[in-house]
């Protein structure tokens, strides 16, 4: 018989059995895994003529089994969200992983006890020496900036924590920059100066220009009604030393300040420290 009839009738017969697989509902490749030999055998020759004839692949197909068996995506199509149970106390986990809340000071009862007034008294007792002296090295000048410096932005902590006016911080920074003025007003004794001009100015007329600034000061804080006394304590003395100044004969001397309108300042300020004092009281208590 020729090759061809055979090839032929091998073919014939793989379809009969494909067709007999198919009948039943029978997977090919499970019954090429599994079962008898003789079906075993009849199975993987159908799966070889399908192969041949381009149907279908020779390689391992996923279980029907476990395709079938595959949970069903969610109707929404995305993953399905917890069901969130409520309870009367915080789950351990959640307490465990909130970070801990940072415990904040009370806030101090009075200006005297906050530690940001005492920050600026101890500016204050640092820098003083120096002015004093009228000496200072590089080294205390960059120590005295930096604790004015820091001593200044305590005065805003304190007005924003409503234990100092704004302008009894005014006044305070305006003393902390006659405190700086003063030490920078020589040269520093470390360093070797062969030039340096100094510049003539009289007392009356730092006196005058001091008092001038603080002037706007002083009424805003009559009109404020409320005062600080341990804030005013220093400032008001070095006030009442400008007028002293001013009112001795000649201090104005040099300057160029007219005579009337430094009278003018000295007689507002005057009036102001009056009201300031009837609100600070006799005994200097509020």
């Amino acid at each position: 018989m020729p090759q061809r009839t055979l090839n032929l009738l091998a073919a014939l017969a793989g379809l009969v059995v494909l067709a007999a697989f198919l009948f039943v509902g029978s997977s090919l490749h499970r019954t090429a895994r599994t079962g008898p030999l003789w079906r075993r055998r009849l199975g993987t020759a159908a799966l070889m003529l399908l192969a041949a004839m381009g149907l279908v692949s020779c390689g391992r197909q996923p279980d029907e089994a476990a395709v079938a068996t595959k949970p069903a995506p969610p109707d929404d199509g995305g993953a399905a969200a917890p069901k969130v149970v409520p309870t009367d106390e915080e789950p351990v986990a959640t307490r465990a992983a909130t970070p801990a809340q940072p415990e904040t000071a009370d806030p101090a009862a009075s200006l005297e006890e906050s530690p940001d007034w005492q920050r600026i008294v101890d500016a204050w007792q640092l820098v003083e020496p120096l002015v004093q002296s009228g000496e200072s090295a590089t080294a205390q000048r960059t120590e005295a900036s930096e604790e004015l410096e820091a001593a200044d932005q305590a005065m805003s902590r304190l007005v924003d924590a409503g234990l100092l006016a704004e302008s009894e911080a005014g006044l305070l920074r305006s003393e902390s920059k006659r405190l700086s003025g003063e030490i920078y007003k020589n040269p520093p004794t470390d360093i070797a100066v062969t030039c340096y001009d100094m510049v003539f100015i009289s007392p009356g007329q730092e006196s005058f220009e001091r008092l001038s600034k603080r002037l706007p000061l002083l009424k805003q804080l009559v009109k404020g009604g409320e005062v600080h006394p341990v804030a005013l304590e220093r400032v008001l003395s070095n006030i009442e030393a400008d007028l002293a100044v001013l009112a001795e004969k000649g201090s104005l001397d040099g300057s160029e300040v007219d005579p009337k309108k430094a009278q003018t300042v000295c007689s507002d300020v005057e009036a102001a420290l009056a009201k300031i004092k009837d609100l600070i009281g006799p005994n200097g208590t509020e």
